[in-house]
């Protein structure tokens, strides 16, 4: 079901294109939502950065948990609302991508949708997944594919010394905001520029980091989907996977994700049943024996499992006639 929106305005107090909004919570504020709070786009882009306390953060994807030092630029027309719990104080900057450079404005996008790079196993078959969704889609099938992000978009967790070089620029579009002194406008632009570059900076290093701190995860995930595609009717234990690398089930759930974006039992259950699809589409095979050849010994479990993941039970494909010269 789409999540209901509203569209909201901002004030805009000059010609700059930029707002900026300090924003505190009250001692007394409730410390956690009762329920979910409406959701709104903007037509603007918005960068807050929580300075003390926490905040949720409610998208179309669920809630998610905002400490000091996150910086979270939201682009135009996504659905979110956030909340600053009890005593919690941030600092918001609204903004138009026309208030800035030319390359810097077509660096937005990066900036909001950076991800982390995946090893080829998994980006093969993630990319066979996602081919899957997009042709059922295309012939008006209701599959249910959705891919999580590893982590939040257009999140970032700022050190105490990013912090500390990144706030006094915030503050300075205020004290320009505020003062309207002469060229107060363009030294807003400047100082946005100049916020922009160093997260960007920030996001290269972190991502470079990253790079080189999980190879050896890539590594071990990417033995694992090996594993399973080569031969989906073997029994995968990861337990047993987990207990041989040295680390917890849950630990290796987390990494799991981490890579490819889904638990480990719905990635191998989204594989088994992406196959099974094959088989059912270009063999004779019954239904039952085609459930076993993927690894799902239980037909009544493998035809409720089927027709979760593409909505249709395995015998509508059956049904299919094959396209002449298959």
């Amino acid at each position: 079901m789409p999540v209901r929106t509203h569209y909201i305005d901002r004030d805009v107090p000059d010609a700059s294109g930029i707002t900026l909004l300090q924003e505190q919570a009250a001692a007394d504020h409730s410390p956690i939502p009762a329920s979910r709070p409406p959701l709104h786009c903007h037509a603007f882009y918005e960068l807050v950065l929580v300075l003390r306390g926490s905040a949720e953060l409610f998208t179309g994807q669920g809630q998610f948990s905002l400490i000091p030092g996150d910086l979270l630029l939201l682009p135009p027309d996504r659905p979110h609302a956030y909340i600053l719990l009890r005593g919690a104080q941030a600092c918001c900057c609204r903004f138009e991508a026309d208030s800035l450079s030319g390359a810097l404005a077509a660096s937005l996008h990066d900036m909001v949708y950076w991800n982390t790079p995946k090893g080829k196993a998994t980006e093969k078959r993630l990319r066979e997944l996602r081919a899957f969704e997009s042709e059922a889609r295309a012939a008006g099938e209701p599959v249910l594919l959705h891919m999580s992000a590893a982590h939040m978009q257009g999140l970032l967790h700022l050190s105490h010394a990013e912090l500390d070089a990144l706030y006094p620029l915030l503050q300075g579009i205020g004290r320009e905001q505020e003062e309207r002194r002469f060229g107060f406008e363009q030294m807003k632009q400047l100082l946005l520029q100049q916020i922009l570059v160093q997260v960007r900076r920030i996001q290269l290093g972190q991502f470079e980091q990253l790079s080189r701190t999980s190879s050896w995860k890539e590594e071990m995930i990417g033995a694992v989907l090996t594993q399973i595609d080569r031969d989906l009717a073997q029994e995968i234990d990861f337990e047993a996977i987990a207990h041989e690398q040295g680390i917890t089930l849950a630990y290796f759930r987390t990494l799991f994700k981490e890579v490819t974006g889904m638990p480990p039992t719905d990635y191998l259950n989204r594989v088994r049943i992406l196959h099974a699809l094959e088989l059912l589409q270009t063999s004779d095979a019954p239904v039952a024996e085609i459930g076993r050849a993927v690894g799902i010994y239980d037909a009544n479990y493998f035809s409720r499992l089927f027709k979760k993941i593409t909505g249709y039970p395995p015998r509508y494909f059956k049904a299919i006639p094959p396209e002449n010269g298959q």
